[in-house]
């Protein structure tokens, strides 16, 4: 009786294995993301079950306290300060005097290049790519996780 009723478990478990592995898939191959994207990679990245709609994702970023005062469309070209806040909040990156007192895009960005997450050699303004969408959330999820991935 017990191996009948975790059979639709591990069914449920494998087909959301296989959207995450889609979704980050379709990300890989994005010139540059949007705003959306990064909100789902986020959901994503927290363990929590992803939904279809945008604004729904949004509200479990801010029920975890990582979109304070960020208010960007979906469809909105992401860019490495915007991703920069998000990381900011949820790795609770404070200890940048300037972040912690201006708590602005620019200055998380900094927070993130001197943690290791971003690249010294760009801006708060760069469009940001799949790759580099993939490659900074794989820092931030192994940060996140005590170094345990």
């Amino acid at each position: 009786m017990l191996l009948i009723m975790t059979i639709p478990l591990a069914a449920q478990r494998r087909s959301r294995d296989v959207e995450h592995v889609t979704f980050i898939h379709e990300i890989a191959d994005k010139e540059y993301v949007t705003f959306g994207d990064a909100v789902r990679f986020f959901v994503l990245i927290l363990g929590k079950e992803q939904e279809s709609l945008f604004w729904k994702n949004v509200d479990i970023l801010k029920a975890a306290g990582i979109t304070r005062g960020l208010d960007y469309q979906e469809n909105t070209t992401a860019r490495k300060g915007m991703i920069a806040a998000l990381i900011a909040d949820y790795l609770k990156l404070g200890d940048s005097l300037f972040y912690l007192i201006f708590r602005t895009e620019r200055y998380a960005f900094r927070a993130c290049i001197a943690h290791g997450i971003m690249d010294y050699d760009a801006s708060e303004w760069d469009r940001i790519s799949g790759g580099e969408l993939i490659e900074i959330m794989s820092k931030v999820s192994e940060r996140a996780s005590g170094g345990k991935e």
